[in-house]
């Protein structure tokens, strides 16, 4: 089973799935339903990223062969299995369907790596020489500070999505529609309404410094999954990125500004690469009026980006996260603008623009969308902590 497919995160009907009344009716292992479930797998998943904490999240995905003797089976074979899983188990660890009637779950609370491995010997043994090895897959995913968050070949992270459930996807499913909407519909407005711009920019790129138009990078989206983030080019062409990755991983550590919190003439603490060599004259007007984000218009078009959300991290970035800054980037859709642009942008520390984006993650709406797409021009025009 592929834990990081987003069909985990759908209800699975028909012929080839469980009833779950039948499982849940003859509970003595207290066996949760998905909705508790995934709402108890985020809760370890926070705890686990203050007290650093792992945990094992056991996956058991019941194949087409389980479903073909019939229901009546089926479902004596289903509590036989989650009989035997919970025995290898121990009492203290959650129980319960992680996909409705498909794929059984179980979190192993507070698990050492060494216990982890005790864990998943016995689960393979038992399931190895009984009944079931041929008619369940059994996935075992740690999740722990040192095991995760590297990024690999195309810049995605390893990061099971399993540890992400959409617990209230059905409930935001009218608003995820509209925020769809919204953004093909006002990309479209904006690269119609900006394309003269485009040329223009263009040109006084190219009369600046030789090289190409746009600036093209990986980033990591939604999933930790990698696209490629346009902007206009600011830098001359070609210039090394250790500087950069030398400061994001100072910033994160959070060594950059400690300090002072504003400077002798008593403006705010700018976080950010001051008097950058990299950057042309024509770089530095983009970056300070944020025309040089427009092509990331195209990012949002195609899907990649929304108009409101996080700011997509970059590869080498990730690497430095602590576990809980990667909730940001793993459950949602990055975004051109949001709340750490319109109330923080440069002038805060890396662990408050996290705090934002998880605020704006938590109390996501509509009406908050609009409120951040109208406050962001207002944003632009003060041009503090401009990148």
């Amino acid at each position: 089973m592929k834990t990081g497919n987003r069909k985990l995160n759908r209800f699975v009907r028909g012929d080839t799935a469980l009833d779950p009344t039948l499982v849940t009716a003859n509970n003595k292992w207290d066996f949760c339903d998905e909705p508790v479930f995934r709402s108890k797998l985020t809760k370890e998943r926070k705890r686990a990223e203050r007290s650093l904490r792992p945990f094992l999240l056991v996956l058991v995905t019941l194949k087409d062969t389980f479903f073909q003797a019939g229901k009546n089976s089926s479902a004596a074979g289903c509590l036989g299995l989650i009989d035997t899983i919970c025995q290898k188990t121990r009492d203290t660890d959650i129980r319960g369907w992680y996909n409705r009637g498909r794929v059984v779950g179980v979190i192993c609370t507070e698990v050492c790596p060494e216990s982890s491995k005790l864990i998943i010997d016995k689960i393979q043994r038992q399931m190895g020489n009984g009944q079931y090895q041929d008619c369940v897959e059994i996935c075992f995913h740690l999740f722990s500070e040192h095991s995760n968050g590297q990024t690999g070949a195309g810049g995605s992270c390893h990061i099971p999505l399993c540890f992400y459930p959409n617990e209230d996807y059905y409930n935001k499913r009218s608003y995820l529609f509209a925020k769809r909407t919204y953004d093909i519909l006002g990309s479209i407005l904006a690269l119609v309404i900006f394309s003269p711009l485009f040329g223009l920019i263009a040109l006084l790129i190219k009369i600046d410094s030789p090289g190409s138009v746009f600036f093209v990078q990986e980033r990591i989206g939604i999933g930790g999954q990698p696209f490629k983030f346009y902007k206009f080019r600011t830098m001359y062409q070609s210039m090394d990125d250790s500087i950069h990755r030398e400061y994001v991983a100072k910033l994160i550590g959070g060594s950059v500004g400690k300090q002072d919190e504003s400077d002798t003439q008593g403006r705010k603490k700018i976080y950010k690469i001051e008097d950058d060599p990299r950057v042309t004259p024509v770089g530095k007007f983009l970056r300070k009026s944020s025309l040089d984000e427009l092509p990331q218009f195209l990012n949002v078009f195609k899907g990649e980006m929304s108009l409101v959300g996080p700011r997509p991290a970059i590869p080498y970035e990730f690497e430095h996260y602590q576990l809980w800054h990667r909730r940001r980037v793993m459950e949602y859709k990055p975004g051109i603008t949001g709340l750490w642009q319109v109330e923080g942008r440069s002038t805060t520390t890396f662990d408050s623009m996290v705090r934002m984006d998880l605020r704006y993650c938590n109390s996501c709406s509509l009406i908050q969308d609009i409120k951040l797409l109208l406050k962001t021009p207002v944003t632009l025009m003060g041009a503090e902590g401009a990148l």
